[in-house]
């Protein structure tokens, strides 16, 4: 077997190339599809995203996270985790199936009932599937789920580009996500030598709800506060305005669904491994933190400095009012790194500290966010980063007393990154002032961005940036 550190490694490799390359063809995609169709037809879908997303986390984190935690799970763990899972995926449907009028009336959108009742048929999938991912995140075996993710991608852009042309509109995005889904999760069964057998303990379930479920809530939680604009949106404002709010985080959320999504998605198995040596758990965190850090900052900051180039030369100028909303958007993202402190926490056995101060949190945040509502959807947002930070510094806090990594870390560990992607950007943001050609101002903008983060890293001998360039010369030598 392996040591932890080679398969940690090369898990992220697989699972970054995953993300990078699912990422990189949906942009392409929805580049296209965005050029084909109206915001209002994505606004539509968009109103949905909360009910898909919370029937998803259901699904992903009843009970599959115990699976993932538990390091010895046998056949009558998996087989019961499945029925268990099939069982929740279709009461999930019957329940948007019957409540579709309702939502459908709460966003004064009748001919929403038809399209949350078919899309909904998406959640009836990921029960079948949910475990098979389980697996493979359990053994850290993300060349599967690349191959996996893949599929799904080309297929949902393949069918969602074919109805978009021949005038299909927002049905277009739901047959390409359920074809997507269905296709992938053949292929899922195919490549995964796991079935299950036809036995259930309600004592397996039992015990493995009892971990699963404070991380179900804390995971629900968060999954209803990131969804909550969206709800607001769609019932106070038009589904125009939530199409350009939607838009405007799309290309940034890709990109840290990528990076900081591989992170997060190895580390986890990857700290189970260690729960028990608090020492190696920090020294991991501390790395991964550094790491994700000097890739993810200067990526946002600068892709902030250059948002409105990019957005008019890749959706043309009727997105232009998803500007704002991107560049704020870039700020936010930049902090999802520090999430994996709380993937930490849940490792050791503590997710009912991750439960209650992500419950206090996003009450917390939500109370900003009710009071901006009369200042427009742009004043939303800016609420609620400026809450989420108040409630950083309390959350790690707690999380100091429980694994001896505080804020005080935090900073030491990324403070060079930051400093040196904040200089970057600025120079990055100037040539906005040059009225050029916008395309040869957004080429001088990426090389720019490039050049000075590399220059900055080099010259203040960023730790992460060395361990990177060693890695790199490593394999060069190998060949």
């Amino acid at each position: 077997m392996e040591p932890t550190g080679n398969r940690t490694i090369i898990g992220f490799a697989w699972k970054f190339f995953e993300k990078i390359s699912y990422q990189v063809i949906n942009l392409v995609i929805q580049i296209v599809l965005a050029r084909i169709l109206m915001p209002d037809d994505y606004g539509i879908i968009a109103l949905l995203a909360i009910f898909m997303a919370i029937g998803d986390v259901f699904i992903k984190n009843g009970f599959t996270t115990a699976i993932i935690q538990k390091k010895n799970t046998d056949n009558l763990d998996l087989s019961t985790v499945f029925w268990g899972n099939v069982a929740l995926s279709v009461t999930l449907y019957i329940i948007l199936y019957i409540t579709a009028p309702a939502i459908a009336a709460f966003y004064r959108q009748p001919h929403l009932i038809d399209i949350t009742r078919v899309l909904s048929l998406n959640l009836i999938i990921g029960g079948l599937c949910a475990i098979h991912f389980a697996l493979i995140a359990k053994k850290i075996d993300f060349k599967k789920s690349y191959v996996v993710n893949l599929i799904n991608v080309l297929t949902m852009g393949f069918v969602g580009i074919l109805l978009a042309i021949n005038g299909f509109g927002a049905w277009a995005l739901v047959f390409s996500v359920l074809s997507g889904a269905l296709v992938s999760g053949i292929v899922l069964y195919i490549i995964v030598k796991w079935h299950p057998r036809f036995i259930f303990s309600f004592e397996r379930l039992k015990t493995l709800f009892t971990y699963s479920s404070k991380v179900l809530s804390s995971n629900l939680l968060n999954t209803v506060f990131n969804n909550v604009h969206v709800l607001i949106i769609g019932r106070f404002f038009t589904s125009s305005s939530l199409a350009y709010y939607q838009r405007g985080q799309a290309l940034p959320q890709s990109i840290m669904n990528s990076i900081d999504g591989s992170f997060s998605e190895v580390m986890y198995p990857t700290y189970s491994l260690i729960q028990d040596d608090l020492d190696r758990l920090r020294l991991a965190i501390s790395k991964s933190l550094r790491l994700s850090m000097f890739i993810c900052l200067p990526l946002m900051f600068c892709l902030c400095a250059m948002s409105e180039n990019l957005t008019i030369v890749l959706l043309s100028d009727k997105w232009s009012e998803s500007i704002p909303f991107m560049q704020l958007s870039c700020i936010i993202c930049s902090f999802w790194p520090l999430s994996t402190v709380s993937h930490a926490v849940n490792a050791i056995g503590r997710s009912g500290l991750t439960l209650k101060i992500n419950f206090f949190s996003k009450f917390f945040i939500l109370f900003f966010i009710m009071i901006c509502i009369p200042f427009g959807v742009f004043a939303i947002m800016v609420g609620s980063l400026l809450s989420s930070m108040v409630m950083l510094f309390i959350s790690f806090h707690y999380y100091k007393r429980a694994i001896g990594y505080g804020i005080k870390n935090v900073i030491s560990d990324i403070r060079l990154s930051f400093l040196n992607a904040s200089i970057a950007a600025s120079l990055v943001y100037l040539i906005n002032f040059l009225n050029y050609n916008i395309y040869l101002e957004l080429t001088l903008q990426l090389i720019t961005g490039i050049v000075s983060y590399w220059l900055l890293s080099t010259l203040t001998s960023n730790e992460s940036y060395c361990y990177i360039i060693g890695i790199v010369k490593q394999k060069f030598r190998q060949n």
